[in-house]
């Protein structure tokens, strides 16, 4: 949602997050319980705009390729298609 709203995010590199967040790309990755990395993150973004406005920057147009109506109705579509295979293939046998 923040990088949809075109803010720099700091997250922590957790779950499936690295899977979508590139390294002072379109996001700042962080240790999990670390609020050294935090603080350090939060001032460096403060300090160099030029890093800031790139990772807003390329987080909208992360947002924009990859989670829009679109890209989503074609995943679920994927799945229903991906089931209804294996509901073909299950009834075969």
């Amino acid at each position: 949602e923040a990088m949809a709203l075109v803010i720099p995010i700091i997250t922590t590199k957790v779950a499936g997050i690295p899977e979508v967040i590139e390294h002072n790309t379109n996001g700042v990755l962080i240790p999990s319980a670390n609020g050294r990395a935090i603080s350090k993150a939060v001032i460096e973004l403060i300090n160099n705009q030029q890093l800031r406005l790139k990772i807003r920057d390329n987080a909208l147009q992360t947002v924009k390729l990859n989670f829009n109506l679109t890209r989503f109705a074609e995943q679920i579509n994927s799945i229903y298609d991906n089931f209804n295979n294996e509901e073909t293939v299950n009834r075969q046998e």
